[in-house]
């Protein structure tokens, strides 16, 4: 269990890498602590898992206009109409090893060895289950909710 000290460094350390890699305002809502970890409008996943001294999985959710605006900005893209389903999925998912392998260093430090799985896409919530502890961290990105959730087993 994480210290609520730690958790805040983790969330605004892990704001500034999301702001750094998504080219995109971004604010930790006030309110945070009143959202659920699964919303029926945040209904693109990406999974990455992690394995090491430590093991878990690390999952994103956002909506579509979140997927355009992170596919625009990540690839140097000049407008959202020819942008490809996959282009989107691509971005996000890379979005999802970044945070992935910033937020395992945040946690456990950098003296660990880990291997990443390659990410995952999928429109249904993980099922998370109530032998693994979990954090979810929900950011604000230029008024777009991406939500970041930690499991670890």
């Amino acid at each position: 269990m994480l210290e609520q000290s730690s958790l805040d460094s983790i969330k605004n350390n892990l704001a500034n890498i999301i702001q750094d890699t998504t080219l995109m305002i971004v604010n930790i809502p006030e309110n945070d602590k009143d959202s659920q970890v699964v919303s029926s409008s945040l209904n693109h996943w990406a999974e990455v898992e992690y394995k090491g001294p430590h093991s878990g999985s690390v999952y994103i959710c956002a909506d579509e206009e979140f997927l355009k605006a992170v596919s625009i900005n990540m690839l140097g893209l000049d407008n959202s109409e020819n942008i490809t389903l996959e282009q989107q999925t691509d971005a996000f998912k890379e979005l999802a090893n970044v945070i992935t392998g910033q937020l395992i260093t945040l946690v456990y430090g950098k003296d660990f060895v880990y291997t990443l799985s390659p990410p995952l896409y999928f429109k249904e919530p993980p099922p998370l289950t109530n032998n693994s502890s979990f954090y979810c961290f929900s950011y604000d990105c230029e008024g777009l909710i991406l939500r970041v959730i930690f499991v670890s087993c």
